[in-house]
Order: C-alpha cells, then structure tokens, then sequence
C-alpha cells in the first residue's frame, strides 16, 4: 500500500520481510476498517476492548520484526502524515529533480518538527471554552462550535505564513535550488486553498470574506495565577488503579509509574476561574531507553463550583499505544495550598 511505501529501508528489511510486513499490516487495516462500519462509537466501557486489539495488532509485529524494529516501526507510523505530505511535494518535481532518500528523510524530519511545533503552541483544549451553561440552546451551541473552529483555522493559516518561509530557510541546507523552488510554490497553493477555504466560510457566516490581519480572540480568557497546588492524578490502566499526589507550583510537570509500566508526566495548569487543566503525556520503556507514546490526554477539573463549594474533579479515557494497547481512564482533583 503506498502509505507503506519506504518502510522496509526505514525499518531496515530485506525484501522478503518488508513484504511479509506490507501483508501483515494490510490485513490489520482492512480489518480495522471493517470494523469500523460495524461497530458505534466508542465509549470509556469500549477501552479496554479497543486496547486488547492493538496489544493483538502489536504482538502480531512484535513476533515478525522483534522490539527493536518494531520501535522504528512505530516511529515509522508517527510521521504518515509528513511522508505523505512530502510523497505528494515529490511528486510535482521532474524525474531529473526527484527527490534522494537522504533528502526526503530530512524535509519528513523538518515537517514533523514544524507539526509538533505548531501543536504546541496552539491554543490548549481550553479554547474550546468551558460549557456554556445548562440554558444554552443547541442553536448557540451549534454557533459557538461554529465560530470557534473558524477562528482557530483562520489562526493557523496565519501561523503557516510564518512558518512556511522558515521551514523552506531550513530546507535550503540540502534541496537543490530547482527542488527548493517548487517547494515554496507548493507551500504557497496550499495556504491559497486554505485561505479561500476560510473566506467562503466567513462569506457563508456574513461576514467580510477577507481573513483579518489581526486574530479574533476565541473568548475572555482567564489568567494563569501563582500558586502551590496539590494534585491529586488518578489513572486506571488496563482495569490496574494507580493514584498519586503531588504538591507542585502551578505549571511544574511530575512524574509517575502508572500500572503496566506506562509512566506518566502530569502537568497542571490552574486558571483564576477555578478550573485546572491537567496534561498527561505518556511514555514507556523500550529497546533504547524511554520513548514518548503518540497521543496524551487532558483532564480539566472544576476545583470549586459557582457557589464556592468544593468540586468533584474531572475525568476521562482513551487508548494509547505502546509495545500493547493500554485503555487509560483519568480522573483529576486539585486544591490551591
């Protein structure tokens, strides 16, 4: 399958295996797609379920490649999106101009780093508001979704025009000029399709279809205060509870062991409106030392309710994916000491 292509050199197989990999992993995602038309949504009760099947979908890997190859396997996995992205740049250039492995290798590096830039600083989970208010009609709701999702497409197409020049600096070191060229030509189409994206949206909401050069803030946003708090970080992980408490200042990461040894980086964030938001990042022991795990969580917690008593904390679930699938429900209280 083509979004398999390059994964026997970048994983380091031989013809043989990568081709017993290619048929293994498309037998996996024709059932994953299958699956999906079969089965609801999932819900917290659904984890454990979906876990089970990717530790099957890993065991399966692990016994062709082994843990070290299935490590840069997976690593593999975390960068689709940026192979693919580069796979349709390489394919514009003239087969004089085409793209060396080595090149390809570095512009992927370069893309996944502007994406992990570019997601860290966007605006966290709390830009898409806390809830409105149990009298909000569904039509607010609807609009309020509305607005908010133009507001942080509009904001990343600002941030690309930005970006996109820097990563094409960095490009430099090792595309020819002709390769380069086409770069910035194709970096340039897609802010054009998104830009008139964004305006037909605007035209079709009523307003002026030209993006403002200034962002339009998503709401009122609270202020971060300086404070000693005290976290208390429940997770349950493939049905084993592991509860800790910390006493950190406000915006200071912990550490901790969670069950099944994934391990967990919890990093509160307490606002003056009373919430507190908790990141969770994971991470586990593999073949060369600790790896960070795609995908995380946030947890936000209403410490005291409108009429100043104490709230019950916050809670969630998903499903990472590790060396097995691991079904994590969180649950979040916090104090200010």
């Amino acid at each position: 399958m083509t979004q398999n292509a390059g994964v026997g050199r970048l994983v380091g197989l031989d013809p043989v295996m990568e081709q017993k990999l290619i048929e293994l992993l498309t037998d996996q995602q024709m059932e994953q797609f299958e699956q999906m038309h079969v089965r609801p949504r999932p819900t917290v009760s659904d984890l454990q379920q979906y876990a089970d099947e990717a530790t099957q979908r890993m065991n399966a890997l692990r016994e062709l490649l082994g843990d070290e190859k299935l490590e840069r396997f997976q690593d593999f996995e975390l960068s689709q999106g940026e192979r693919r992205w580069v796979n349709r740049f390489s394919a514009r250039l003239a087969p004089a101009h085409k793209l060396r492995p080595d090149q390809e290798d570095r512009l992927i590096a370069l893309k996944h780093e502007q994406s992990r830039m570019s997601f860290a600083a966007i605006e966290s989970w709390r830009a898409f508001r806390r809830p409105l208010g149990p009298q909000t009609s569904l039509e607010d709701m609807q609009r309020e979704t509305q607005r908010q999702s133009r507001i942080a497409n509009e904001n990343s197409w600002r941030k690309r025009q930005v970006e996109n020049p820097l990563l094409e600096q960095k490009a430099a070191a090792f595309l020819t000029p002709v390769q380069l060229a086409e770069l910035s030509k194709y970096q340039a189409e897609e802010q054009d399709t998104t830009r008139r994206f964004i305006e037909a949206v605007r035209a079709d909401a009523g307003m002026d279809p030209n993006i403002p050069a200034q962002p339009e803030a998503a709401e009122e946003r609270p202020k971060l205060i300086e404070a000693q708090l005290q976290i208390e970080v429940s997770l349950t992980v493939n049905r084993e509870p592991t509860t800790v408490t910390r006493s950190v200042r406000n915006g200071e990461s912990f550490t901790f062991e969670a069950a099944q040894g994934l391990i967990a980086e919890a990093t509160p964030t307490m606002y003056d409106d009373d919430w507190v938001d908790v990141h969770l990042t994971y991470y586990e022991e593999g073949a060369n030392g600790r790896r960070r795990l795609s995908g995380g969580s946030i947890s936000a917690a209403q410490v005291r309710q409108p009429d100043g008593s104490l709230a019950t904390g916050g809670s969630g679930g998903t499903v990472i994916t590790g060396r097995k699938g691991y079904a994590v429900e969180t649950k979040v209280n916090a104090k200010v000491l």
